[in-house]
């Protein structure tokens, strides 16, 4: 049984001090991630394993790829948490790579042309949305424990009820508490924010996993 989270360079802990050079004032992500980001907070107070599969600039389509192709990994009693990112990055995914359509790389052709020829918020919240209930679909039918977080800030056009009524997904908006801290970056979440992120996530599928517990053992019985 393990704690399973994916997500972007929030969920990575990005800019943490265990992942951060101090010589270079630059970012390590080869070695991550972070021992101090909210998913291993929050794994401690599971009593569980952590597995953190954050990833820095990651997109919805990337997550939502690392997850169903993740079969063998996953087991019945695992508790897996999607804090999903920012509803307008992109990525292509070929077959022997991924290449990240990045809207802060003006110097990338590809990134450059998506985003002034072919993308639109409207369009990829709907592609958020169908992602996040076929991973919901998904998961539900291996019977594992899956949780769905949006953090406030990344919402953007997804907090419009215009395409709620075809959501499934129950998620929380959640919002680290950035006035507590920040990290190296001065932009990131702190340690302190970590720790509140990751309570704050405990509080909430507490009940939830005590009621999967008990279902799991019903149909085992």
């Amino acid at each position: 049984m393990k704690l399973i989270a994916f997500g972007c360079s929030n969920t990575f802990g990005q800019f943490l001090p265990d992942v951060w050079n101090e010589e270079t004032e630059l970012p390590i992500d080869d070695e991550g991630p972070s021992q101090f980001a909210w998913p291993q907070i929050l794994a401690d107070k599971l009593n569980l394993k952590c597995c953190n599969f954050g990833e820095p600039g990651i997109s919805n389509k990337e997550i939502w790829y690392n997850i169903v192709n993740g079969e063998s990994f996953f087991e019945i009693d695992d508790i897996v948490i999607i804090c999903w990112t920012y509803s307008d990055r992109n990525c292509i995914i070929k077959s022997k790579e991924i290449k990240q359509l990045r809207y802060w790389d003006t110097l990338d052709v590809e990134s450059r042309s998506y985003y002034k020829y072919i993308h639109d918020y409207y369009d990829m919240s709907i592609d958020l949305y169908m992602r996040m209930n076929y991973i919901k679909y998904y998961l539900d039918k291996k019977n594992i424990f899956n949780y769905h977080i949006m953090l406030d800030e990344f919402c953007g056009p997804c907090k419009g009820n215009y395409l709620l009524r075809w959501n499934y997904v129950e998620f929380s908006n959640i919002s680290f508490s950035r006035d507590l801290d920040k990290a190296k970056d001065n932009k990131h979440p702190g340690l302190e924010s970590h720790k509140a992120f990751g309570t704050e996530i405990y509080n909430k599928i507490k009940k939830k996993i005590h009621k999967n517990e008990q279902k799991n053992q019903r149909e085992i019985r």
